[in-house]
């Protein structure tokens, strides 16, 4: 199953969200597959990281995996 897709060449889509280890959409390929979700990095992020108004840059997400942005 595709970890993110990108849809007419404009729109992300993923379960959770982007991450700050991604500085091009190319990083998303060097995730090995098949995997486990990891603990820690882009291939956690993708799936768990959680947009918030509420904060301000990127925080540690309050369920300890992954990050919260605005």
């Amino acid at each position: 199953m595709p970890v993110a897709a990108i849809i007419a060449g404009k729109i992300f889509c993923a379960h959770g969200g982007i991450s700050p280890f991604i500085d091009k959409l190319e990083d998303i390929n060097k995730i090995k597959r098949p995997s486990v979700v990891p603990a820690y990095g882009i291939g956690c992020d993708l799936l768990w990281s959680d947009p918030s108004p509420q904060r301000d840059g990127w925080v540690l997400s309050h369920r300890g995996l992954s990050f919260t942005i605005e």
